[in-house]
């Protein structure tokens, strides 16, 4: 959200997600200029270099990125909601990690797939889950890559609310948004004062 507004990412295959360039656009979205939406790419970049240590660097790099703009989402100062249909795999479930409020339609599954590629969930998600679903979950689905439904994810407090169906989960999240939007504000009564008065000790 940006002001009063509405600012929606749509990311599909074979777009990789957590390409984004640059991190900007989240930050972006917390400040008052314009927002400009950045290219996403393809994950498919040549490496520079035949020799080891010049590209172990290169993607070292290239992995420092992609977290920061992973991260980006979680810095953001305004609310990011992420609505979720079909598969969320491996970039996916660290995008959604890092969202504050996540919603589905119950066709949707999660899979922290890197271990079955004997790689590292290394955007965030070893990091973040344990914080949503608990460490146990975390551990389980972590190290078995095995698929968590829809509802299995909300009982474990991964998704907030499963839709009937991704236009009904669109639908939902459009109105969850515009509620986060158009709070009603009232300036606070008398007995609603917002600063509270110090405890003087009696002496």
């Amino acid at each position: 959200m940006a002001g009063d507004k509405l600012t929606t990412f749509a990311m599909c295959p074979p777009v990789a997600p957590f390409e984004m360039v640059q991190n900007a656009p989240f930050r972006t979205i917390a400040s008052p200029s314009r927002l400009r939406l950045p290219f996403l790419r393809s994950l498919s970049p040549s490496l520079p270099s035949a020799d080891p240590a010049a590209s172990a660097d290169f993607l070292r790099g290239r992995i420092l990125s992609f977290q920061a703009a992973v991260s980006a989402i979680e810095h953001c100062r305004k609310p990011v909601i992420a609505a979720i249909h079909g598969a969320c795999v491996g970039g996916g479930v660290d995008l959604a990690a890092a969202c504050d409020i996540r919603c589905c339609s119950d066709d949707a599954f999660f899979e922290v797939k890197e271990v079955d590629l004997a790689l590292a969930a290394d955007l965030g998600s070893l990091q973040r889950l344990p914080h949503i679903i608990g460490y146990g979950n975390a551990v389980n689905i972590s190290l078995t890559g095995r698929r968590v439904s829809a509802v299995e994810a909300k009982a474990m407090g991964l998704i907030s609310t499963v839709f009937s169906s991704p236009v009904a989960l669109e639908v939902g999240v459009d109105r969850l948004a515009k509620g986060l939007i158009f709070i009603k504000k009232e300036p606070p009564g008398p007995s609603q004062s917002l600063h509270r008065p110090l405890a003087i000790p009696v002496i």
